[in-house]
């Protein structure tokens, strides 16, 4: 069902103002009514600047609009500012108008269909499967989620895609080290989770590599500190390891069984371990890609480029393009080696056009990071060079987030160097749990193990989603963990504590889930400041999420949750709901507006993946 948006039906009406009485033509938008910088000013206002180019007087133009929109029934006064047309609305027919609807709607409310017949995939996280998910994953993988779930909201059909980095010399580096070393341990005879496993290995094989270089380079004279530039180059043309990892990719990519048997196995460990971090984040995928498997395809769409006279063979006979990209000088760019082994770029080719084999995407989101916007623009090109069928309907789109860290020297992951995810989910669910525990030695009845442990894992995982989703994409964020599991400012914490202050008022007046089904409400009782607010805010939201999927910014939803639950305890603060001096229409007339936000922030939290617990 279609959520109602008070700037889109003005905006309509405004246009049809325009038209009747000044013979104005065109579309007016709902970014065009705008919310004043005060409130004394209004609720809505509509500036009439833009008309002043056509020989035409704002302020008049103003003026009418103020004066035919005065009797719509939403409307209480309306006010002609200067060229502005300001507008105050009714609370009573606004609560009628906005409650009504959320109790009818539920968590649908602000839904809409302005996506529908489109499908959009969206790739997110795509991990090496030689080491566990770190930090950088995580902020990746809830913005790939959040995203998700905000453009499915408005209708589109979304197909969530991952896509594992499971072949290249990365990947033999692991396998060769476990070799070597490993002494035929498992998982299972370590205890430890199988990405961590494999991931020691990966660090073994460079930490032996460095070292290896160190001694390299004192054999030589060199400063460790200040190597020649050609100076690795020349070490691991000689240095017996490199070599192997060479043979072995070689070997790999000729379908060698012996090899591809290991490979299998290690990436199984991965996997699993991948499974249990990405279940903990409540990440799931629609269809999982794979290097191993796209690269041939992209490899061929190289070989027939070519062909074609696109792409260029050096002497070595490597395969690379002539970039050209706006304001950028021309750049080579190599698509595969002189031994025929495949790069990134050959697989992205690959991929992009298996996807849009497997599934009729309008379009086509990667959310990866910042430093591979250059990467994206040369792929896209490329792609544009071999004007591909199965992409010609598809339009691709790489969505840039920064990076993200910790405060220096707080939750080091086991290897020392990156932030493990599941370091990091561990620790903010025992600080959630320590501050769960002392919010419930406050209460009459205290939670049991059960409830506090429950709290644990929805507040802890709350507070580092909102944190990470609170920041625009293209921002470098520092995590902090302590902040974002306050119960105070804008945090995960603040917002879902609301809900539940919210329940339990719920709770108090009644324990039927359909009180409110039918129920008739006099909203004409609802009349203070505080409760208008709510309104408007809560009106607001389908623009809010029309917004966030428009420019793919979930941070305008959780600043919305901030706002709208800092509104509600301001009037909870301000105002008696089940005072035995409230009269009784007001009462529940105060109590249909709480049980509406509260719905609201259990969808606005749904949409980032965080839940909204029942009880705090």
């Amino acid at each position: 069902m279609q959520t109602i948006s008070l700037q889109k039906d003005l905006a309509k009406r405004i246009a049809e103002i325009l038209l009747e009485e000044w013979g104005i033509e065109g579309p007016i938008h709902s970014t065009d009514v705008k919310k004043p910088s005060r409130p004394e000013l209004g609720d809505l206002s509509f500036p009439c600047f833009a008309f002043k180019s056509d020989g035409y007087d704002p302020k008049d133009i103003a003026q009418t609009i103020c004066d035919q929109l005065r009797t719509d029934p939403l409307v209480a006064r309306t006010q002609a500012t200067g060229p502005f047309a300001n507008i105050f609305l009714d609370t009573n027919a606004l609560a009628q108008l906005v409650c009504l609807q959320i109790l009818d709607q539920g968590l649908s409310y602000g839904n809409s269909l302005d996506g529908l017949d489109q499908q959009v995939m969206v790739e997110s996280i795509a991990p090496n499967s030689n080491k566990p998910l770190h930090l950088g994953h995580v902020r990746n993988a809830l913005l790939g989620a959040a995203i998700a779930n905000i453009i499915e909201t408005i209708g589109y059909k979304v197909v969530r895609a991952n896509l594992i980095n499971d072949r290249g010399a990365h990947i033999c580096k692991s396998m060769h080290a476990w070799q070597q070393w490993g002494h035929n341990e498992t998982p299972e005879t370590t205890g430890l989770k199988g990405d961590h496993f494999v991931g020691k290995y990966y660090a073994l094989y460079g930490q032996k590599e460095d070292s290896a270089f160190r001694t390299y380079l004192a054999t030589q004279g060199h400063d460790p500190a200040s190597p020649p530039e050609d100076a690795k180059a020349t070490f691991l043309a000689q240095y017996p390891p490199a070599q192997a990892i060479k043979e072995m990719l070689l070997k790999w990519e000729a379908e060698d069984s012996e090899t591809k048997t290991l490979w299998a196995r290690m990436n199984a460990w991965t996997y699993a371990g991948f499974d249990q971090t990405l279940s903990r984040l409540g990440i799931a995928f629609d269809c999982i890609y794979y290097e191993s498997k796209t690269y041939i395809l992209g490899r061929q769409h190289v070989l027939d480029g070519l062909a074609k006279g696109l792409f260029c063979q050096d002497d070595d006979e490597s395969i690379f393009v002539l970039v050209d990209l706006p304001k950028q000088s021309q750049e080579k760019k190599l698509l595969l080696r002189a031994d025929g082994t495949s790069l990134y770029t050959t697989q992205d080719i690959g991929t992009a056009v298996l996807k849009t084999t497997d599934f009729e995407l309008n379009q086509s989101i990667y959310v990866v990071g910042s430093e591979q916007i250059h990467h994206f623009q040369v792929l896209f090109l490329i792609l544009k060079m071999l004007q591909l069928e199965a992409l010609a309907q598809t339009t691709l789109y790489h969505l840039p987030y920064g990076m993200v860290n910790l405060p220096e020297g707080k939750m080091k992951s086991r290897e020392g160097k990156v932030v493990d995810a599941d370091d990091l989910m561990d620790r903010v669910i025992a600080m959630a749990r320590e501050a769960a525990e002392q919010l419930s030695a406050k209460r009459s009845r205290p939670l049991s193990e059960t409830e506090l442990d429950l709290i644990a894992q929805q507040v802890g995982l709350g507070a580092l989603k909102f944190f990470i989703l609170d920041a625009r994409a293209l921002s470098d964020i520092k995590y902090n963990p302590e902040k974002s599991i306050s119960f105070q400012g804008r945090t995960g914490p603040f917002v879902q504590y609301t809900h539940a202050r919210i329940r339990s008022l719920i709770r108090k007046h009644t324990d039927d889930p359909s009180f409110f089904d039918g129920l008739e409400i006099d909203f004409s009782t609802l009349q203070e400041p505080e409760e208008h607010l709510l309104l408007m805010l809560l009106a607001s939201f389908h623009d809010i999420i029309q917004s966030a999927a428009t420019k793919y910014d979930p941070s305008q939803i959780t600043e919305f949750l901030y706002k709208l639950a800092r509104a509600y305890n301001h009037f909870y603060s301000q105002h008696k709901i089940l005072d035995d001096q409230t009269p009784k229409p007001l009462q529940i007339a105060r109590l249909a507006l709480s049980h509406c936000t509260g719905l609201v922030i259990k969808k606005g939290l749904c949409l980032l993946d965080i839940e909204a617990p029942e009880k705090m």
